[in-house]
């Protein structure tokens, strides 16, 4: 297994890093308040991630694909979809290998539910050990995904969820 780095793109980016073979680190990175420029909000997340991935010799990396609320402001619009294809670029130009999840399969996976609310994705990465200190979900969120994608590279390394949140 390659060494990944599981993304949950917003303001408050989830992560969760390592190889499959042990428990991932994991975290959230506060990015620059909404009121902060697309530019300046994309430079924060360049730096952070090109030092993250040196770092930590990531070779892949996987982002939740963005949805958005029907009742969106452009800005947020602007700035997630933005990040999305930023995060692509920059893997890609890092020499990573780079993939996109849709979230609904990823909730699927880590509580049942593909239409889990952030209460549930919490909730299950509770369930599962994981001490997340959000309640936004970040962490547990990158966290689903890391695991997610795991399981569909490695599916022996992600035995213990194959049975979902409730078989803990």
């Amino acid at each position: 297994m390659r060494r990944l780095l599981a993304l949950d793109l917003a303001s408050r980016v989830g992560f969760a890093f390592g190889d499959g073979t042990g428990e991932p680190v994991f975290g959230a990175k506060q990015l620059r308040p909404s009121g902060a420029s697309v530019a300046s909000f994309l430079s924060e997340f360049d730096d952070w991630l090109t030092i993250f991935v040196a770092k930590h010799c990531v070779s892949m990396v996987v982002f939740e694909m963005p949805i958005l609320p029907k009742l969106t402001q452009l800005a947020t619009t602007r700035k997630l979809h933005g990040l999305a294809a930023f995060c692509e670029w920059r893997a890609s130009k890092l020499g990573l290998a780079v993939y996109e999840a849709y979230q609904q399969k990823t909730k699927k996976f880590w509580t049942g539910k593909g239409n889990a609310k952030k209460a549930d994705m919490t909730e299950a990465a509770r369930r599962w050990g994981y001490e997340v200190t959000d309640d936004e979900d970040d962490e547990a969120d990158a966290l689903a995904l890391y695991w997610y994608t795991v399981a569909k590279a490695e599916p022996a390394l992600a035995r213990r969820f194959s049975l979902g949140a409730d078989a803990r």
